[in-house]
């Protein structure tokens, strides 16, 4: 009689001990960017978001579908994607968002907000609006959709927006309540350490990343650099990280500086993208819009100086950590790419930036997440 007596209090403080974990821990529904459409940077966002959850966390963030793994991730097929935005997806969000709160990660699928249950309150994340103010080359009938889809961002509960230029973007053009509109940073995806400054040898090692699309301002970069030879003491080199240009500004590029100066990498890996950014001098971002700019960030906290746009989201996440300039005005770029071939210059750019990146992380993001959903319940 003893021992069951002790068995019963044993059981008793097991499920005791459970319960809080629990009682506790708010579950809320994550609805990514389906996978079929081929965004890594969205993919990435989501994974990088779901690593921080802590088991003591005062939320258990679910995703109402699996994060797939980036080595088999590719772009399904026309009718694949279809199927998923028009039938499967939201009938998995209709059946399976059973938490207080859904979290809509993408705000070009916030039309899953139709598809949401009655009584759940509903966050979305923009990360730009940019195909309102430049549609770069998508047809007029894709900008309507686009419209369409964001447009429902005015049903949300809670809108978060990864700067304040966007946030801004979102009660401007969509008329969203200022007070239901609120700025939570990406994070940046740091190693452990920082490489050690790599010296710099007759060549000024200039990057650049990204998309081709004409708000990615590439075609600044051929006058700037003629300019940057006329009165430079290092050749200018240029490292491309993204899909290769077009052949007419690829000839340019080679025009200014020699086609042995210019280098395509494509399309790179996780592990490529460390190996160009610690191969680099100064990486230039020249975009004309950016809703946050993760690249300036990624640069950074790899010790990289950056010389940025004085454009849209760019210099909130720069703040005074970057060199500037006005994305028309080649001559000022090539006056800013100049300064940073100075030693004292990159030096005090390398320690800035790497204060600057610090500041920013996935896990604060998170916590911003929580901090949302504390108000809405």
């Amino acid at each position: 009689m003893p021992v069951l007596f002790e068995t019963q209090q044993l059981n008793q403080l097991i499920n005791i001990a459970s319960i809080p974990i629990y009682a506790v821990t708010t579950p809320i529904t994550w609805i990514p960017a389906h996978p079929s459409y081929g965004s890594i940077s969205m993919l990435r966002y989501w994974k990088l978001l779901a690593s921080e959850s802590l088991s003591g966390d005062p939320y258990h963030c679910r995703s109402i579908i699996s994060v797939p793994a980036e080595s088999s991730f590719c772009r399904g097929g026309k009718l694949q994607r279809a199927c998923e935005r028009k039938f499967a997806y939201p009938l998995r969000v209709r059946l399976g968002s059973k938490a207080p709160i859904a979290h809509v990660l993408d705000h070009s699928w916030a039309e899953l907000l139709d598809y949401v249950p009655s009584g759940t309150r509903t966050v979305v994340t923009v990360h730009d609006l940019i195909p309102l103010r430049d549609p770069g080359g998508l047809s007029r009938s894709e900008v309507a959709r686009f419209r369409d889809r964001v447009l429902r961002l005015n049903q949300a509960d809670a809108v978060i927006a990864v700067s304040e230029y966007t946030r801004q973007e979102v009660i401007e053009l969509l008329g969203v309540p200022p007070e239901r509109v609120h700025v939570v940073p990406n994070g940046v995806d740091a190693p452990a350490q920082a490489p050690a400054p790599r010296p710099m040898g007759a060549e000024l090692r200039i990057g650049s990343v990204g998309s081709t699309l004409p708000r990615k301002n590439l075609a600044i970069f051929p006058p700037a650099l003629r300019a940057y030879r006329s009165n430079a003491a290092h050749r200018p080199r240029l490292i491309r990280a993204g899909l290769p240009i077009d052949g007419g500004l690829r000839s340019e590029m080679h025009a200014a500086v020699g086609a042995e100066s210019f280098e395509e990498l494509g399309r790179v890996n996780d592990a490529q993208l460390e190996d160009f950014y610690a191969s680099l001098d100064v990486l230039v971002v020249p975009s004309h819009y950016e809703g946050f700019g993760l690249p300036v960030l990624e640069a950074m906290a790899r010790g990289v100086p950056v010389i940025a746009a004085r454009s849209s989201s760019l210099p909130e996440v720069g703040g005074d950590a970057a060199l500037y300039f006005n994305p028309n005005d080649p001559e000022e770029l090539a006056q800013r790419l100049r300064e940073a071939a100075d030693p004292v210059v990159s030096a005090r750019l390398r320690e800035a930036g790497l204060v600057r990146a610090a500041g920013f992380s996935w896990r604060r993001t998170l916590e911003g997440f929580y901090r949302i959903y504390d108000t809405l319940l």
